[in-house]
C-alpha cells in the first residue's frame, strides 16, 4: 500500500512538486482489528532505503505500543528529567542563587510535570515507580538543601511537595472525576 502510494506520489512529483526527504521519514505500522494480534516486523523500501517499523508510537507527547504497556511511555519520561534538573540545578548553587521557595515552584511545576506526565491516564509498574521515586527524593533533597542521611519520609514535609505515591494516585482520581463531570 505505502508502496503504491509512493509511486503515485513519484510520478506526479514533477507535476505538483511533492517530494519526500529520505532522512527524515520514519515508518510505523498500522493494522486493523480484523488482521488479530499479528504485528508486522517486514521493513518498507523508498529510494534504496530501508526503513524497519517502530515498536513505540509517540502521539501527543504519550509513547503507545501495541500491547499497551506504560514502561516504554514511563522511561521515556525517566530518561528526560535529569537532563531538566541538571539545568535547574545550575540556577541556584547551594547557599547562593535562587530562594527554597523559588527552588519549590519550579520543580513542582516543571519536574514534577515532566515526571508525572500521563500518569493520571496510565499506571506504572512497581519497579518504575520506585525509579521515578529515587528520582524525585533527589529533587526534594536539593529543594531542601538536606543531608542524604536524612529519612525519606521527612523529606516532601520538610519540602512541602507530596511523595510520589500519594500524588500519582490523586492524579488519576481527579482524571476521573474530570471525565465524569
Amino acid at each position: 500500500m505505502f508502496q503504491h502510494v509512493y509511486t503515485i506520489l513519484k510520478r506526479r512529483r514533477s507535476r505538483i512538486g511533492v517530494s519526500f526527504s529520505v532522512l527524515k521519514t520514519k515508518l510505523y505500522h498500522w493494522r486493523a482489528s480484523k488482521d488479530g494480534d499479528t504485528t508486522l516486523r517486514s521493513p518498507v523500501s523508498l529510494d534504496m532505503s530501508l526503513f524497519h517499523p517502530f515498536s513505540s508510537v509517540q502521539w501527543f507527547g504519550y509513547w503507545l505500543t501495541p500491547s499497551i504497556e506504560t514502561f516504554t511511555h514511563f522511561q521515556k519520561r525517566l530518561a528526560v528529567v535529569p537532563g531538566a534538573f541538571s539545568f535547574f540545578k545550575q540556577l541556584s548553587t547551594p547557599g547562593t542563587g535562587l530562594a527554597s521557595y523559588i527552588n519549590r515552584r519550579l520543580m513542582s511545576g516543571l519536574i514534577c510535570l515532566i515526571l508525572t506526565y500521563a500518569a493520571d491516564l496510565f499506571a506504572s509498574n512497581a519497579s518504575t515507580l520506585g525509579k521515578m521515586a529515587v528520582l524525585w527524593n533527589k529533587v526534594l533533597r536539593w529543594v531542601t538543601n538536606c543531608f542524604y542521611s536524612m529519612p525519606v519520609s521527612i523529606l516532601s514535609c520538610k519540602a512541602c511537595l507530596p511523595p510520589l505515591d500519594s500524588l500519582l494516585p490523586h492524579k488519576r482520581k481527579m482524571a476521573a472525576s474530570r471525565i465524569a463531570c
